[in-house]
């Protein structure tokens, strides 16, 4: 998933012309989805994690985004939690 977060930041700065707040807030969000994934067990079976933690984004589905969102939204405030899912869609 690090490489496709990758490839989407150079999409954000190359064709978005996002700007350098933008892509490391993006960066951070995505990176700390990844990590919610592994740690949740949601992506176990489900999601299609391999043995050395590899995430397979094709198989993310609404409810891990769900999961997520509800993990952050007591600890974020509400503006942050739409940026993480704003993120999320975007990716």
């Amino acid at each position: 998933m690090l490489a496709l977060i990758a490839d989407f930041l150079t999409y954000l700065e190359v064709e978005r012309n996002a700007s350098v707040h933008t892509r490391l807030n993006y960066e951070r969000d995505l990176r700390q989805f990844e990590l919610f994934l592994k740690e949740a067990g949601l992506a176990a079976g489900a999601l299609g994690v391999t043995p050395c933690g590899v995430v397979d984004v094709a198989l993310i589905d609404e409810d891990a985004v769900k999961a997520f969102i509800y993990s952050v939204h007591e600890s974020c405030r509400k503006v942050t939690v739409a940026r993480k899912l704003s993120a999320i869609r975007s990716f």
